[in-house]
């Protein structure tokens, strides 16, 4: 009975373990989605710079501050609110991790 109860509770942990790095995976690829969908036009095909600024790992590497801050109210030519919600902070996680330290 006890090996049982161990051997159940070691595959239950097991499948809690392995569903939290698929969430990771998804949250960087609809991060990646967003971003590509409403900023690539401007910043450019891989974010590399366009009539906009690079984001990729070529750019300044703004803070978590000032990307929030220009999804949210806009920047230079930039209009505000073209990411709004939930999904402002899907797309800045995406976009801290391509851009230099």
């Amino acid at each position: 009975m006890r090996k049982t109860f161990l051997l159940v509770l070691i595959m239950t942990m097991s499948v809690v373990g392995l569903s939290a790095c698929g969430s990771e995976e998804e949250a960087g690829s609809a991060g990646e989605k967003l971003v590509d969908k409403n900023c690539s036009g401007c910043h450019g095909e891989g974010l590399g710079g366009g009539t906009a600024v690079a984001l990729d790992e070529n750019g300044k590497g703004y803070s978590k501050d000032a990307l929030e801050n220009a999804i949210n109210n806009g920047f230079d030519n930039m209009p505000a609110g073209l990411i709004e919600g939930d999904d402002v902070d899907v797309a800045v996680d995406y976009l801290l991790t391509i851009q230099p330290e």
